[in-house]
């Protein structure tokens, strides 16, 4: 018996063969090593603008982190946003002359500002933070050489 033969014994059916086929080719593409561009560290490091950061993480929650380089940072701002749009939005949904639902409603738009301040404000620290991580990697240097001469040179960290 060929090893063909005793994998269909052992599958069954032609849709088990086919549903096996299909987890054997995603665990293999899930092991595979990621190509080596992929794993290569960004060397095209460019400073960033702080009024873009500003207006993209204005228009959309945790884009300006995106862009910014730490998208992480975005996302406790995004949280406290959502809740606040939670919040006024149900208040909009159950408010039929109840008190209560008015001041659910403002205490999640003061929420939504909060989260938008805090946000925009984190944007800009973040762009300005990676703009001073560039400046700091790239010093100018200046040494003796050997015979006694100055030497001028800038040194870059890596």
């Amino acid at each position: 018996m060929t090893g063909i033969d005793r994998i269909n014994r052992d599958c069954g059916s032609k849709k088990r063969r086919r549903r096996f086929g299909k987890h054997l080719a995603l665990l293999a593409l899930f092991l595979l090593p990621a190509p080596a561009a992929g794993q290569a560290r960004d060397t095209t490091a460019t400073l960033k603008d702080w009024p873009v950061a500003f207006t993209l993480e204005l228009l959309v929650p945790t884009l300006g982190h995106a862009y910014a380089g730490d998208f992480d940072r975005g996302i406790a701002p995004l949280i406290v946003t959502s809740v606040g749009v939670a919040m006024v939005a149900l208040a909009h949904s159950e408010a039929r002359g109840v008190d209560s639902w008015l001041l659910v409603g403002l205490i999640g738009v003061g929420t939504v500002a909060g989260g938008k301040i805090w946000g925009v404000v984190s944007a800009v620290r973040t762009t300005l933070d990676h703009n001073r991580g560039l400046v700091e990697r790239v010093t100018p240097a200046l040494g003796v050489t050997p015979d006694g001469r100055a030497s001028f040179g800038v040194s870059v960290r890596f």
